[in-house]
């Protein structure tokens, strides 16, 4: 009875931390949105909600998961910003709330508590921080890697939880983003080398390691591939098996890394490429609120770590703690796309912060009273800083543009429209799907699809184009690379930039008639037949 109860509060806690997070959450719901990466998963989630196949009809560089999150949240009525967003938040307080329920009797309720509330603290001082970006739940993969590590050091147990969590932690990451690999190779690496060391000590022998090895791990192997065979399987079964492994893959690991010095086309520096992240985030003004967050955040994990390898006097445990940080690091650190490591930095904060409370919370000095009240001060003054006005909704940042009401007058719903620009917002207001064109705006996505893009527009144009003729991402101009884009495009269609939509542009065949829909429509509703003229 004494466990069923203990058992039943836990699923009450982890519910009711859940609900906290996701209050938290709603801070952000109204804040500033991201138009390319945060909206190019809404647009294309709603593309393959209304049955377009991802890489086929639609083109991506990134994986796969985020897209059919968001399709799913499509199909149940999501259908703008905000919509989408309260979604996401839901699933990720959800996810936290399983963290809870999972981790809180080894860790400590007070870790799991603080875990969610230090990443939304600082997730809150990030530029996009808040934004629905894959990298959110990549962290959360990270944080469930790094709690299933710190367990099995202590058990060196693979039970069936442990099994799964890990699943879903590899799901989450790599199914989200390619460059988790390097994270999860970590991961892989530490545990293989702790078993190994098992086996010298106790002599089994080359046969006996790895029959040890393949009983031990071989369902694990196989719950871990189970999804990722599902998704393959059902890619493989609509035809989109090739162009899966050319755009998921290929453009990651060949043509993305020649323009991303972050990876500058290197293993080894993808690997250890988070180091000097670390460093980066610093290297700016001492005033900065950005500054003090690393400084903080960096500040924890190496006192977590200190304490840690003094516990345990582990040298493979604590090298695979600080690899495991620094390969989630591989694009940055203070940065909406360093969630990953921010997650993992905050996962070590709330162990070792969690650890300090319970050490001292019966002690009568003062002095380390007033410690641990600074730092409770020091995390929630970042994340209630931003608490004041955080539900005082101006919707601000999604008012419609005047392109996107222009594209929704001259398109029907779902049409299929060419697409360079990196304005998702307009392509959702307008409720229109991107050709797979999409790419020119990014200098690697054209390299790739170049051919393949112009076949298609020459075979069937769309009737209209969103193109940005000054657009330079990663200071290259598209006029430079895609001149046959533009050429295209110049032949074929007429801009309407004099009627005040400078990348909309309309098919020469199309363009009396769109130009007829706009004036009628705004004559209609400023009630001057005179209002606009061709």
């Amino acid at each position: 009875m004494g466990i069923n109860k203990i058992s039943c509060k836990k699923y009450i806690y982890g519910g009711l931390l859940a609900v906290a997070a996701f209050v938290m959450l709603l801070a952000f719901w109204d804040k500033m949105l991201f138009p390319s990466d945060e909206e190019e998963i809404f647009v294309k989630g709603q593309a393959i909600a209304k049955g377009l196949l991802l890489y086929t009809d639609i083109s991506s560089q990134h994986m796969p998961l985020m897209y059919y999150i968001a399709a799913f949240f499509s199909l149940v009525g999501a259908s703008s910003v905000v919509s989408f967003r309260v979604c996401f938040y839901l699933l990720q307080a959800m996810l936290w709330g399983l963290m809870y329920v999972r981790y809180s009797e080894r860790f400590g309720k007070a870790t799991l508590i603080l875990y969610p509330c230090l990443y939304i603290s600082f997730m809150a001082m990030i530029g996009s921080g808040h934004c629905v970006l894959s990298e959110q739940f990549q962290g959360i993969g990270m944080a469930i890697l790094f709690f299933e590590l710190m367990s099995f050091y202590k058990t060196r147990s693979l039970k069936i939880g442990n099994q799964l969590m890990i699943s879903l932690a590899v799901l989450l990451s790599f199914g989200s983003a390619f460059v988790s690999i390097f994270a999860i190779f970590i991961v892989w690496l530490t545990v293989f080398m702790i078993e190994t060391r098992t086996c010298i000590q106790k002599k089994t022998g080359i046969l006996g390691w790895l029959g040890f090895l393949i009983k031990k791990y071989w369902l694990l192997i196989l719950i871990v591939a189970l999804p990722f065979a599902v998704m393959l399987i059902y890619i493989a079964s609509v035809g989109s098996l090739k162009d899966f492994y050319s755009w998921a893959y290929v453009v990651n690991r060949v043509v993305y890394p020649k323009y991303n010095l972050d990876y500058n086309g290197k293993i080894l520096h993808s690997l250890f490429g988070g180091i000097a992240k670390y460093f980066e985030s610093l290297n700016i003004s001492v005033f900065s609120v950005s500054t003090i967050s690393a400084a903080f955040l960096v500040l924890l994990c190496v006192l977590f770590l200190t304490k840690q390898h003094m516990q345990n006097k582990d040298v493979i445990l604590t090298g695979g703690l600080i690899m495991l940080l620094i390969t989630s690091a591989t694009r940055g650190f203070i940065y909406f796309h360093g969630l990953p490591a921010v997650a993992v930095a905050c996962c070590m904060g709330a162990v070792y912060l969690s650890d300090a409370y319970s050490s001292i919370k019966n002690d009568s000095s003062i002095a380390k009273r007033v410690c641990i009240i600074f730092c409770v001060m020091l995390i929630g003054s970042k994340y209630m800083t931003f608490f004041p006005d955080a539900f005082n909704v101006s919707l601000s940042g999604y008012e419609r543009t005047a392109e996107g009401t222009a594209l929704d007058i001259i398109t029907d719903d779902n049409e299929r429209v060419g697409f360079s620009t990196l304005d998702y917002n307009i392509l959702m207001e307008a409720k229109v799907i991107p050709a797979s064109v999409y790419g020119g705006a990014c200098i690697w996505m054209w390299e790739w699809g170049q051919e393949q893009a112009m076949e298609e527009l020459t075979s069937n144009p769309p009737r209209v184009f969103l193109y940005n003729k000054d657009i330079a991402v990663w200071d290259y101009p598209i006029l430079e690379y895609a001149g046959d884009l533009n050429d295209f495009i110049n032949d074929n269609y007429t801009s309407l930039e004099g009627l005040g939509y400078p990348t909309l542009y309309v098919r020469n065949d199309y363009y009396d008639e769109a130009v007829r829909k706009l004036n009628s429509t705004i004559a209609l509703v400023s009630g001057n037949p005179d209002s606009m003229t061709p």
